[in-house]
């Protein structure tokens, strides 16, 4: 079983949030090109990345809480992007 010490997964967050950071000032700084950032497939990973954060952090708990009603935040996620 593999396992990992709390400066390892501390480490990885650091450098996951860095990649994350330094890909945002890229774009802000005008270095990746207008084509890929207004590419569809940059909304479809963008909307991964706000539902899989939400669905971990948030909507676990709202399903707990309010059953079927948390499906609401799904399809106000989805009806955006239509």
């Amino acid at each position: 079983m593999m396992t990992f010490s709390i400066t390892e997964i501390s480490l990885l967050a650091i450098a996951y949030l860095f990649i994350l950071f330094a890909i945002a000032w890229s774009v802000e700084k005008g270095w990746v090109s207008s084509k890929i950032i207004h590419h569809p497939l940059t909304y479809v990973l963008s909307l991964g990345v706000f539902t899989s954060a939400w669905a971990y952090y948030g909507v676990i708990d709202l399903a707990f809480q309010f059953g079927y009603g948390s499906l609401a935040y799904y399809l106000g996620a989805s009806a955006l992007f239509l």
